[in-house]
């Protein structure tokens, strides 16, 4: 696209199951095309293959898919909030809350649904896929097909055909089945008002315009397809080259000189630098370039025992150490002596509170390790319910571990009502496992009960909280205790 963000160039095609060659084929079409006068500021690739494109050719910038379908609808329809992408392999829902992709959803291993579902059945019918979707657009009986695989489907069509259904009734049943697997299976949709008010469909399949039709009619919704469906991702991309580009900055993408000599190598390896020996596939190209594709951690993209570091942060590390990197009191200065915190559930996220509470206090704060499969093992034998989460039973690993240290007084509030966080919010409750686990604990976990140990709790038993009004802006609580036998009930405000 020119600065303007306008389209100069376009193509749309398979890639025969080779994208370099394709990308190959496409760049030297590019550079064939550039007006006499322009130059090539900026690229940038997304998609399957990404990283391999552009480490072969040289592309400036690699942009995730998803978040290139986002910039391209954003950009058609400002404000959207909801993106449906159906591809010809796989589709996408991107559900966005105030301009920021708060969630995203794709099919994972079937492909039914999909475009190359649809051109499957056109084929078997010794049709186009135009010609199929036009058929369909003239039905009005559509053949209710479901929303089922492949294989089965066929089994349908089969029978409805027996029953006397021509190409356009299945053809629109096809479409309805397409959408509802996007619709129930995918995105999950309880209500059309979970889409939001301003929905783009994009992807080659929604250039059919049944598929179109049948996603209006089933969510009842109108929806925005823009007139270059088929290329959004691609128009994403341009988009980020775009934004990332700086005036006088040409890009570093593969002339039509290298690409007539491009040439790649590939050869196969197992990375042997941890016990996960991934299979790696490494590719060479011929201005030394390489690029190593299925690793699943940076040890064997390196082919190198010790990685260079990435200049990129590690913000999970960077999180860590702001969450737990506080220095303890020492032994001397701690006048209360040691308390320990589970590093579990709401004390997790909250650590750095109670940490500088208890400090301030005079103890000295003892917490927890990282959590770990053998944590979770010295811990199983007080778990007493099969059906709770996995992070309430690695509490119980956690409790035992600062046992162990020798920690005779562990600090686990019950902590019902959290902090509210927006203002939208319809409440701030923790669930009523992280609220009142420490009771769970309590019960089950029977070092807690030894002589010495101290397991304080916030909501004494059987006394429970209600509130019961609002007074200064600050809350009105008042606690209830069971009356004992021969007393009234008795109260005191808290």
């Amino acid at each position: 696209m020119n600065a303007e963000r306008e389209i100069m160039f376009s193509h749309y095609a398979g890639n025969q199951g080779d994208p370099v060659t394709a990308a190959v084929e496409i760049i030297g079409r590019v550079h064939r095309a550039i007006p006499e006068g322009a130059f090539l500021a900026r690229s940038c690739v997304t998609g399957y293959g990404e990283k391999l494109l552009q480490a072969a050719l040289r592309m400036d910038d690699g942009e995730i898919e998803t978040m290139a379908h986002y910039r391209a609808a954003d950009y058609v329809a400002p404000g959207v909030t909801s993106v449906i992408d159906i591809g010809g392999q796989d589709m996408k829902f991107l559900r966005i809350r105030n301009g920021v992709v708060d969630s995203i959803a794709v099919n994972e291993a079937c492909s039914s649904g999909c475009g190359s579902f649809l051109q499957t059945f056109a084929e078997t019918m010794n049709s186009t896929v135009t010609e199929f979707a036009q058929s369909a657009m003239a039905s009005d009986k559509p053949v209710d097909l479901g929303s089922r695989c492949t294989v089965f489907m066929n089994s349908s069509v089969k029978q409805a055909q027996k029953e006397g259904a021509d190409v356009g009734d299945i053809s629109a049943g096809l479409s309805y089945s397409v959408v509802r697997n996007a619709l129930y299976k995918v995105i999950k949709l309880k209500d059309a008002s979970q889409l939001g008010d301003k929905v783009v469909v994009q992807g080659g399949t929604f250039l059919n315009d049944a598929v179109l039709r049948a996603f209006e009619l089933l969510t009842k919704t109108q929806v925005v397809r823009p007139n270059i469906a088929g290329l959004m991702g691609a128009y994403g991309a341009a988009l980020t080259a775009h934004r990332n580009w700086q005036p006088g900055e040409r890009s570093q993408l593969m002339g039509l000189d290298e690409l007539t000599t491009f040439g790649i190598d590939s050869t196969q390896d197992t990375c042997r630098h941890c016990q996960n020996h991934c299979s790696l596939t490494i590719s060479t190209f011929k201005d030394g370039t390489r690029h190593v594709s299925g690793n699943r951690c940076d040890r064997g993209a390196s082919l190198e025992k010790t990685p260079k570091k990435s200049e990129i942060p590690n913000l999970f590390d960077y999180k860590w150490l702001r969450m737990f990197g506080y220095r303890r009191l020492t032994e001397a200065k701690a006048f209360r002596g040691d308390i320990g915190i589970p590093r579990v559930l709401n004390m997790y996220e909250n650590y750095p509170l109670w940490f500088t509470i208890l400090t301030q206090l005079g103890f000295r704060v003892m917490i927890s390790g990282r959590s770990s499969h053998e944590l979770f093992e010295r811990g199983m034998e007080s778990i007493v319910s099969e059906n709770i989460c996995y992070p309430a039973k690695l509490a119980h690993g956690h409790i035992e571990q600062l046992l162990d240290k020798g920690v005779r007084t562990i600090f686990y509030p019950c902590v019902p009502l959290e902090q509210k966080s927006l203002e939208v919010a319809d409440n701030h409750f923790n669930c009523p496992v992280v609220a009142f686990y420490p009771q769970v604990l309590s019960k089950n976990v029977e070092g807690l009960r030894a002589e010495g140990v101290r397991f304080p709790r916030s909501v004494p038993e059987p006394e429970r909280t209600r509130q019961v009004g609002r007074a200064a802006g600050r809350g009105v609580h008042r606690l209830e205790r069971e009356p004992r036998r021969g007393q009234g009930r008795r109260r005191r405000g808290l």
